[in-house]
Formats: structure tokens, C-alpha cells, sequence
């Protein structure tokens, strides 16, 4: 299987019930999932996850925190405009 590092996979957050923890534990057993299914595929170390989260979405934001950046940077999002988080 050939990856082609342009692919974009988005998964709407904001389609979760919050304060279950639904979110967080997609998300985890998600990437688990893919790093299986890639792991012949992909050279060391890896994949990356990238996320671009609206300022105002704070459920994701918690998310993003625990499982991808505790820091993230300030930046417009090339496709709305809007101020968001990377």
C-alpha cells in the first residue's frame, strides 16, 4: 500500500456527546489503529497527526491537548480565515 502524504483525514469532534470521554477515546484507538495498519508501510518514525482547531472549540481543544500538543501555535486557517490553533 502506497501512502500519499496529501491525504487529509478529518474526524468532526464536535459530533460527540461531551464530557464522556467519546471524543478522546475515538481519537486514541484511531491513531492506534492506523499506526497498525501503516506500520509496514512507514519508515522510522512514523506518522504525524496535524490539527487545525477553530479558537472557539473548546472540547477539542481539550482533546488536541492531552493527545497531540500541550502548546500549541496561534494561526489563521488558510481555508476560512478564521484565528485557530495548531
Amino acid at each position: 500500500m502506497k501512502v500519499n502524504a496529501a491525504s487529509v483525514w478529518a474526524m468532526p469532534l464536535r459530533c460527540l456527546s461531551g464530557g464522556q470521554g467519546l471524543a478522546k477515546a475515538v481519537l486514541s484507538s484511531s491513531l492506534e489503529e492506523f499506526g497498525c495498519l501503516l506500520a509496514t508501510e512507514l519508515s522510522e518514525p512514523g506518522f504525524y497527526l496535524e490539527a487545525i482547531i477553530g479558537v472557539d472549540n473548546e472540547r477539542s481543544h481539550r482533546v488536541a491537548k492531552q493527545l497531540i500538543s500541550e502548546e500549541p501555535e496561534e494561526i489563521f486557517d488558510s481555508e476560512s480565515g478564521l484565528p485557530a490553533l495548531h
